[in-house]
């Protein structure tokens, strides 16, 4: 794929760093491919590198991590902010390939901290970086385990992922980019159809009444007043294409001193936005969360589906205080329904149903329970054998 022209400062830092550059290792799905740097860089640094590759095209100019505290105090600045020539993440353990996580087949791992913030200056994190993936997938994870190693408390702390798409053809003029609640994902498109593909970045780490996911989409380069507003606002999607560069975050998160704390995010890709938005949801599905016990709603509780993840078949359980219409149905994670199990009256009391799926792709899908007013949901994992 064309890239975007660079300009003549950033070529010239590229050549002089040659000596320096630093190390990065490719996870190569067969899918995707992706590259991870030892420098706290995703896909790309200074423009080169692999970037996120999808049927043989990169959609990824540029990626770093970032922790931010404040406007004037991001860690993990990108290659076009104010201090081009001062990599932010200092590299502290070299990049090696490690034992992937049960049920991953690829795995390396670094370290580094934040020793050459510029700006407001460093605020004392050190960083293990570890990108994991399975073959077969169009997904890579990338997991950071962030300690607080200033020797004193640290509070507001925004960890996130920016990243620089250019998926027209190098011109970069018209690229979109847009946020998708349900899977939480921040993902890119080419408006002007010379590249159909989709690439996009998303949160593992579900939002609570302590930490929201946020995210934006702007045209400017970055600096670190622009990319604290990344991780810490949700803006609405723009609706003109632009030179798009994205932020994804999760926050705010306090950490005493020696205290650490892990967020993870994938970078996926897709051939359409239905293809990279069900991608998205099947690289939730391999962490579902921990069901919470059911709460009754007007005496009607649906109950968390077992097995939960499944491989074609779960069993759906609910319970009625009192004869009542009911309708049970599943639905994708676009929100299509995609199977109707039960829609009638039925008597109070447990009620069991089976739901054969073998013919579905695997994802995330909910299990959806209307009757007397009530409108409850379960989430349930379809996971398939791998080749």
């Amino acid at each position: 794929m064309p890239r975007r022209l660079l300009p003549l400062w950033l070529l010239l830092l590229a050549s002089a760093a040659q000596a320096q550059f630093p190390d990065g290792e490719v996870l190569d799905t067969g899918v995707v491919r992706f590259e991870m740097f030892d420098n706290g860089e995703l896909g790309t640094t200074v423009g080169i590198g692999t970037g996120l590759v999808f049927e043989d095209v990169n959609g990824l100019f540029e990626g770093t991590f970032l922790v931010g505290r404040s406007p004037t105090q991001v860690s993990g600045e990108a290659y076009d902010g104010p201090h081009p020539d001062k990599q932010e993440w200092v590299n502290t353990e070299p990049l090696a390939a490690v034992a992937p996580p049960p049920g991953f087949d690829l795995a390396y791992r670094t370290r580094f901290d934040d020793s050459g913030a510029q700006g407001g200056g460093p605020l004392g994190l050190a960083v293990t970086a570890t990108a994991f993936a399975r073959m077969g997938d169009p997904f890579v994870f990338v997991r950071f385990e962030i300690e607080n190693a200033s020797g004193t408390d640290l509070s507001g702390l925004h960890p996130g992922i920016f990243a620089d798409w250019d998926l027209d053809a190098g011109i970069s003029w018209f690229n979109m980019a847009c946020f998708d609640k349900a899977t939480r994902l921040l993902y890119a498109w080419d408006i002007s159809g010379l590249n159909p593909n989709h690439y996009g970045q998303l949160t593992i780490d579900p939002p609570d009444e302590d930490h929201a996911v946020t995210g934006t989409s702007y045209d400017v380069l970055p600096g670190d007043s622009i990319l604290y507003r990344g991780l810490t606002r949700m803006e609405p999607c723009p609706d003109v294409g632009a030179d798009r560069r994205t932020v994804l975050g999760i926050g705010p998160i306090d950490l005493a001193a020696g205290e650490s704390a892990t967020v993870t995010f994938a970078f996926v890709a897709g051939g359409s936005e239905s293809e990279i938005l069900a991608n998205a949801a099947a690289a939730q599905g391999l962490f579902p969360t921990a069901a919470e016990p059911p709460e009754p709603v007007g005496g009607v509780a649906l109950l968390p589906p077992a097995p939960n993840p499944a491989r074609s078949t779960t069993a759906l359980s609910f319970s009625l205080d009192r004869p009542l219409p009911i309708r049970l149905s599943v639905h994708d994670a676009l929100g299509r329904e995609v199977a109707v199990l039960l829609d009638g009256a039925r008597a109070a009391g447990q009620h069991r149903v089976r739901w054969d799926a073998p013919a579905l792709p695997a994802g995330v899908y909910l299990v959806r329970l209307e009757a007397g007013g009530a409108r409850l949901t379960q989430r349930v994992v379809l996971r398939r054998e791998r080749p």
